[in-house]
C-alpha cells in the first residue's frame, strides 16, 4: 500500500473523523481525502506524472498537508521547501530537483536576479494566505476534470525528497520512499504515541520531523492532527488546550518557548500526555520546567533525516540526558574511525542499520556511497552507549574542536553552559590557534540582561570541565542564530566570529 492509499484506507475506515484542522479550518477523513484526489487530478492535467518532482513551499496548512498526499496517489514526488530558505537557496534546491511545478504560499519566493532562466520549474501554483475574491492558481488546480482513476504509485517508489539544512555543505537530497515514510511513522508508535491520539502539528511539515513524527502517524492511525500555522508558542498552547491534543514532537528551543508562553498565560494543558523532542540536546533544567508545568516528562531522543527516529526514551523509562535505547528494528554499533566497534562506554561514531533509511541522496551516488557503507549509515553523530543500552550524544563528528592535540566535542561545553541559571541558549565553537591548533568560543544568550558576565561564565566552566575544554572567550549575543530545524547554527556563529570580537 502506498501512502496515497494508506490516506484512502483511513477515509474508509474513519469518514466523519476529524483529519485534519488548522485554525478554524477542519476536514473530515473524506473530505481529507477528496482534497488531496481532486489536486491529485489537478496535478496530472498540469502534466505532472509519476516519477516528476513538484516543489511544496507553504507552511502547516491543510494545503501542504494536501498536497503531499495529491502527489503520494499519483506517484509524483514531493519536494517540500522550508519557508526559511532565501531566494538562493531555493534556486538551488529547485535545480538539483529539476522540479516540475512549484505550490507555494505568496512571499516566500521571489525568484532572484541571479536565478537563471532556465530553472526550473515554469509553473508555479499560489496559495492565498487570505480568502480573495476570483479564482487562484491553486483553486484551479481543483477544478480539472476528475478522473475515474488515478495512477498508481509502488510501495518502494521514491515518495519525498527532504533537502538537509547543510551545515557543512550543499544541501543533500534525502530520498524516502513510500515504505520507509510508512515504516517510520509506524515506529513513533512505540515511542509511546498511541492510535487514539490528537497530535498537536507544529513541527514544520516540510521538515522531516513534521512529515514522519506528526502527519504521517495520524492519517495511519485515522486520528487528527492540529496543525498551527507558523511557531507562535501563543497560538500552539491555544490549539493544545481547544483541540485537546494529547501528543506532540517539538525541537527544545520551541518547547523552552512553550514554557515561557505557559508561565505568561493561563492554558489549560492537562490533555497532553507524550512529548517526544529531538534535534537538539534537552537540558536537565528544561526537563524539569517542562515536567513541572506540563506535567508530562521530554521523551529525548535522536535521529536524522536519512533514518528518522534511530533511539529515543520511552515512557517510564527515562534517563534525563540521554538519547534512550535503539528502536526496534534498528540494529545500532558505534565505531571509532577506522570502522571498528568501541567497547560500552566508549564514545564512538553512531552506525545504523535498518530498512527503515533513505534510499539514498538525489542525484549523489558519491555522498550515498560515502553515508551507506557495508549496508551500515553512518550518522556523523558521536555517542556512547551505556551498559543499559542507552545512548549518550557527544556531537557530531565534523564539529569537533582539536586543542592541543585533544578533542572538545561542542555539545558537552553547550550542555555544561546550559546549567548556569542565567544561560537561555548557548553556541560553542572552535577557531585556529596559532599554538594549540584550535581554541574554544562561546556565545550564549541570557535569560535577563546583565544576568552574567564573562568571567563568571568561564569560572563556572571550569569547575566542571577539564581546562582544555573551557571556553577562552564568551561572546553574549541577545538572540542565537537558528538553522531551519531550530537549533544553534554553530556555522553562522563562525560567521559572525569577526564583528563578535572586533577582528
Amino acid at each position: 500500500m502506498n501512502l496515497g492509499e494508506a490516506l484512502a484506507a483511513s477515509a474508509a475506515k474513519a469518514p466523519d473523523r476529524v483529519a485534519v484542522t488548522c485554525g478554524a479550518e477542519t476536514l473530515t477523513y473524506a473530505q481529507f481525502d477528496a482534497l488531496a484526489d481532486r489536486l491529485g487530478d489537478g496535478l496530472l492535467s498540469a502534466g505532472i506524472g509519476q516519477g516528476d518532482r513538484v516543489a511544496l513551499h507553504m507552511g502547516n496548512t491543510i494545503e501542504m498537508a494536501a498536497s503531499y498526499f495529491a502527489c503520494f496517489k499519483i506517484g509524483a514526488i514531493a519536494v517540500p521547501l522550508n519557508i526559511r530558505l532565501k531566494a538562493a537557496e531555493i534556486d538551488y534546491v529547485l535545480a538539483h530537483s529539476e522540479a516540475r511545478l512549484y505550490i507555494g504560499e505568496p512571499g516566500f519566493y521571489q525568484r532572484s536576479a541571479d536565478t537563471p532562466d532556465s530553472c526550473p520549474p515554469d509553473r508555479f501554483y499560489w496559495v492565498c494566505a487570505e480568502p480573495a475574491a476570483g479564482v487562484t492558481p491553486f483553486a484551479r488546480l481543483l477544478q480539472a476534470p476528475k478522473r475515474d482513476a488515478l495512477p498508481r504509485a509502488r510501495s518502494s517508489d521514491p515518495a519525498v525528497i527532504l533537502y538537509t539544512s547543510g551545515t557543512t555543505a550543499r544541501p543533500k537530497g534525502v530520498t524516502h520512499s513510500h515504505d520507509s515514510l510508512r515504516g517510520t511513522a509506524e515506529s513513533t508508535f512505540t515511542l509511546g504515541f498511541r492510535r487514539d491520539d490528537a497530535f498537536l502539528g507544529w513541527a514544520p511539515l516540510p521538515h522531516a520531523s513534521g512529515l514522519m513524527l506528526q502527519l504521517l502517524p495520524a492519517v495511519l492511525a485515522a486520528t487528527e492532527v492540529a496543525l498551527v500555522p507558523r511557531f507562535d508558542p501563543a497560538a500552539i498552547l491555544r490549539t493544545l488546550e481547544r483541540r485537546r491534543c494529547t501528543a506532540t514532537f517539538g525541537l527544545p528551543a520551541g518547547l523552552q518557548a512553550l514554557c515561557r508562553a505557559l508561565a505568561e498565560g493561563s492554558y489549560d494543558v492537562s490533555s497532553l500526555r507524550t512529548c517526544v523532542a529531538g534535534g537538539d540536546s534537552v537540558s536537565p533544567a528544561l526537563q524539569k520546567e517542562f515536567k513541572e508545568k506540563f506535567g508530562v516528562s521530554i521523551q529525548e531522543g535522536i535521529g536524522m533525516t536519512e533514518a528518522l527516529p534511530i533511539s529515543a526514551n520511552r515512557p517510564g523509562r527515562i534517563k534525563i540526558g540521554s538519547v534512550g535505547p535503539p528502536l526496534d528494528g534498528m540494529e545500532v554499533r558505534i565505531v571509532d574511525d577506522q570502522g571498528a566497534p568501541v567497547p560500552r562506554g566508549v564514545t564512538g561514531e553512531l552506525t545504523v542499520r535498518t530498512s527503515v533509511k533513505m534510499l539514498g541522496y538525489w542525484n549523489d551516488p558519491a555522498a550515498t556511497a560515502a553515508a551507506v557503507r557495508d549496508g551500515w549509515l553512518h550518522t556523523g553523530d558521536l555517542v556512547r552507549q551505556d551498559e543499559d543500552g542507552y545512548c549518550w550524544f557527544a556531537g557530531r563528528k565534523k564539529e569537533i574542536i582539536v586543542r592541543g592535540g585533544s578533542n572538545v566535542a561542542p555539545q558537552e561545553v553547550e550542555d555544561v553552559l546550559l546549567q548556569h541559571p542565567a544561560v537561555f541558549q548557548a553556541g560553542v565553537i572552535g577557531v585556529p590557534d596559532p599554538e594549540l591548533g584550535e581554541s574554544v568560543i562561546a556565545f550564549v544568550s541570557l535569560r535577563e540582561r546583565g544576568g552574567c558576565c564573562e568571567r563568571e561564565l568561564i569560572d563556572f566552566a571550569r569547575r566542571l570541565l577539564s581546562d582544555h575544554k573551557v571556553p577562552g572567550k564568551v561572546h553574549f549575543l541577545e538572540s542565537m542564530p537558528l538553522g531551519a530545524t531550530g537549533k544553534v547554527s554553530r556555522r553562522t556563529l563562525k560567521e559572525w566570529l569577526p564583528a563578535a570580537f572586533g577582528g
